[in-house]
């Protein structure tokens, strides 16, 4: 085993300009570094710095600050299991998976949040077949086919600098299968949503999927993204938006898995000038999940709202690491978290604001709330704030308590049942990131419904 001891931020570092960077104990990458240079498998560039970065970061341990409290090994142990044999690693760059009969793909009976243009990815690879056609205003090609012809969207992977190293996000990159590059053109917008729907299929299959989104100058649209593992799966998603100066881009993130499936979720942003992102991510389901946030505002007066909803119980475990750079001036940015645990259920949250010298006149704010339901039902919180200009107006706080007794009775005396109410108040706690009409009305009601059938398991 492979170790290095974490490298604390002196009392130097923290009276510089920049950042610090960190770096934590880790666990040799070796026996998947050797797995992904299988044979003649021919990688990307950015597969390649994927590869070497892994290779001498390894995977983190419980002792990095960021994982503390955290279960790396367990998520770890799970990919482990899912990588795909040799042989198959080696034939699926000459082609995916075939499906001999349309039968054979898994009915996609689960209702749509909301209307939309539809592209749908089975096991870790697009469904022509299964998808909508887009409009004009917006290019796409699957990452398996963008790796053949070199997309130029391939060359923004991985290139949004983030102040943690991120094994995982690695991982995703030396094996990864397939995923949307999406282009919104100029000063255009969508008219309805862009739903990118990935279902897993079969259990005995690890996914490793990559979206990279860039919202050019001006335009506007919004992204829908479904993740449903049916059947125990472990799955690596790595999404990332590039918005341009002026753009506006509102994106929902819909996991709803099994409740034995594992999975890393990455999500990265880089925002120029003005530009402006609102993104929440609701979580139903799922059994180990890890979620890794990194933000830039890297143009003056951009603004980004991040938002996370998570629901989890049954001895169940949701972790969070959001981080948000103010590198430029004047940018604004909030983080609105609200987790439920409930029976067994263990819900972490780490965030961070950080501004450097050159983010001066920064407003950010973070506040993260939990309501457990349940006196076995477990909650960690930690805001952080990582100031190095002098002109700036940031706040954070953090909550963890139980419902309302006082609301409770309130309600039941006139007439609501106690696990209704129960139920209502609940509703009303998790759904404030989704209250102010930023996304279709549907997408609520779809959710309420999920929710209230996962309440009363």
């Amino acid at each position: 085993m492979q170790e290095r001891s974490e490298e604390k931020p002196s009392d130097k570092a923290s009276a510089s300009s920049s950042p610090v960077i960190y770096r934590a104990k880790s666990v040799s990458a070796q026996p998947f570094v050797e797995k992904a240079q299988t044979g003649d498998r021919a990688l990307a560039p950015f597969q390649e710095k994927a590869l070497n970065a892994l290779k001498k970061q390894g995977f983190p341990t419980k002792q990095a600050e960021v994982w503390r409290k955290s279960d790396p090994e367990s998520l770890l142990s799970a990919f482990r299991k899912a990588l795909p044999a040799p042989e198959i690693l080696n034939s699926l760059r000459l082609a995916p998976p075939s499906r001999p009969e349309q039968e054979n793909l898994p009915a996609q009976t689960d209702p749509l949040p909301a209307e939309g243009r539809v592209l749908n990815f089975i096991d870790g690879y697009f469904e022509a077949s299964l998808s909508d056609a887009l409009p004009e205003n917006v290019t796409f090609e699957s990452v398996y086919q963008g790796l053949a012809s070199n997309h130029p969207l391939l060359e923004l992977a991985g290139s949004v600098a983030t102040p943690f190293e991120q094994s995982f996000t690695h991982l995703n990159a030396a094996f990864l299968q397939d995923g949307a590059l999406l282009s919104v053109k100029r000063n255009t917008k969508t008219e309805e949503p862009i739903i990118i729907r990935h279902t897993g299929a079969k259990a005995e299959n690890g996914n490793f999927t990559r979206n990279i989104i860039r919202i050019e100058p001006g335009a506007e649209a919004t992204i829908i993204e479904i993740f449903n593992d049916a059947n125990g799966q472990a799955s690596n998603a790595v999404t990332e938006i590039f918005v341009g100066e002026n753009a506006r881009v509102k994106r929902l993130h819909l996991t709803l898995d099994s409740t034995q499936s594992a999975r890393y979720d990455a999500f990265t942003a880089k925002l120029e000038r003005n530009a402006r992102l609102e993104t929440v991510a609701f979580t139903l389901g799922g059994y180990l999940s890890r979620r890794e946030v990194f933000i830039d505002l890297a143009g003056d007066r951009a603004e980004a709202k991040y938002g996370l909803s998570a629901h989890v119980k049954q001895k169940r475990g949701s972790d969070l690491l959001a981080v948000v750079t103010h590198n430029a001036e004047n940018c604004v940015s909030e983080q609105n978290v609200r987790n439920l645990a409930d029976a067994g259920g263990s819900v972490l949250t780490k965030s961070k604001t950080i501004v450097p010298k050159t983010g001066q006149k920064a407003d950010g704010k973070q506040m993260l709330r939990t309501l457990l339901l349940s006196d076995d039902a477990h909650a960690f919180a930690k805001p952080e704030l990582e100031i190095y200009a002098d002109d700036v107006k940031c706040a954070h706080g953090s909550t963890v308590g139980k419902p309302d007794e006082a609301a409770l009775y309130y309600m039941r005396s006139r007439g609501i049942p106690e696990a209704e109410a129960r139920i209502l108040l609940v509703k009303a706690f998790l759904f404030e990131t989704l209250e102010d009409g930023v996304f279709p009305e549907s997408v609520t009601r779809y959710l309420r419904g999920r929710l209230r059938e996962d309440l009363l398991k």
